[in-house]
């Protein structure tokens, strides 16, 4: 199994299950999600960088909150060729008013062995999975104030119950403290939305 490959393919399929729309650009299979969280991209989404997707006329049609996921191999199997692509790709969408935004490290771990189980844990630790409307107002408050934007709670909700999908909310002394998503695709979990609210930050809970 390509790792890489099977970590971009579990984060597409889950901004398609956000409710990213397909469009049309060149012929090219083209998604946005016209709600947060805001991405838009051009498949296959690779571990190598695509040309195809940064069309001029493809990128003045999406919104300006969008974000534009620019994907690349790691440093040991980078070569010249990549970097010039790299620095191309940059220089196009700078010149185009684009501007980076923030970046992301692919990260995977192998399940093996025992599970915890949360028994082990502190008394007063406490893992919910999400199942109805009010403790989802209280993930999309805790999650939102962890990663300092806003989440779409109407995005959310329409996970609840879906079988390769778990929605959880981390809770200490009663106290809702954290929250991660976790969505599965064939042999992968990835987990997602994994945040800490700011009171309690460098607390250990994740």
């Amino acid at each position: 199994m390509n790792l890489n490959k099977a970590n971009l393919d579990n984060l597409t399929r889950l901004w398609k299950r956000y409710g990213a729309s397909l469009m049309a650009n060149q012929g090219e299979q083209c998604y946005l999600n016209n709600r947060w969280p805001f991405r838009a991209w051009a498949e296959p989404l690779t571990e190598n960088l695509i040309q195809g997707s940064l069309d001029e006329a493809w990128l003045s049609t999406l919104p300006v909150s969008t974000i534009l996921p620019i994907c690349q191999k790691t440093s040991q199997a980078r070569t010249q060729k990549v970097n010039q692509q790299v620095y191309e790709i940059e220089a196009s969408l700078l010149s185009q008013n684009w501007h980076f935004s923030f970046g992301q490290t692919a990260m995977y771990l192998p399940l093996s062995g025992k599970v915890r189980e949360q028994s082990a844990f502190n008394s007063k630790f406490e893992i919910e999975q999400v199942t109805h409307t009010h403790t989802l107002k209280l993930w999309v408050q805790v999650t939102s104030e962890a990663f300092g934007y806003q989440v779409d709670e109407t995005v959310i909700q329409r996970l609840i119950g879906a079988e390769d999908v778990q929605i959880l909310l981390v809770k200490f002394g009663g106290q809702a403290v954290a929250t991660a998503l976790l969505f599965k695709t064939a042999d992968v979990i990835g987990v997602h939305q994994v945040g800490v609210h700011p009171k309690g930050a460098r607390t250990g809970y994740c």
